[in-house]
């Protein structure tokens, strides 16, 4: 399951991040190869794919404060969009780590340069993540998270068939 970007869906999501960066001073890289464009860009990417595909408004400019680690609800549950260019899904132990009910895995079509599509890889359960995670410090940055290969989440079909089924009970 994939989602293609329009040129006004790009313009969109820079917009935002401009904004986002002219008025939130934060550093988000768990890496020093990313910049705090490329984790918000990515992470709008893959917000706005999620709204699309689930056919709920896209809210490109959340609050100063930031969403505190949920971006979405649908049907009384707490979700969490997690962009990931490596092999599965992290949270930051400095930021309290899972806060969400679920989470989506998303990542980058080919290359993944900004206009890029993205790959809805799959959904887990904070409870299943927090089962199953493991602690790893990626590039040795003294940042620590906790992580879930993708070979672990369930397929997204699932998910799209479960909320929509319960959606309309």
């Amino acid at each position: 399951m994939q989602y293609r970007f329009t040129p006004q869906d790009i313009q969109e999501i820079q917009e935002s991040v401009d904004w986002r960066l002219k008025n939130v001073n934060i550093d988000m890289r768990v890496a020093p190869r990313h910049t705090n464009y490329d984790i918000l860009f990515n992470g709008l990417k893959a917000e706005m794919a999620f709204a699309r595909l689930m056919g709920v408004p896209f809210v490109s400019r959340i609050p100063v404060s930031g969403d505190k680690g949920v971006d979405f609800h649908l049907l009384g549950k707490a979700i969490q969009i997690k962009y990931s260019t490596t092999h599965g899904v992290y949270f930051r132990k400095s930021y309290g780590g899972c806060k969400a009910d679920l989470i989506v895995m998303i990542s980058p079509v080919g290359d993944g340069c900004p206009t890029s599509d993205v790959r809805f890889d799959g959904w887990t359960t904070k409870e299943y993540f927090l089962a199953h995670c493991v602690d790893k410090d990626f590039n040795k940055a003294g940042k620590p998270v906790q992580y879930l290969h993708k070979n672990h989440l369930r397929p997204m079909s699932e998910f799209v068939e479960l909320m929509t089924k319960n959606s309309n009970n």
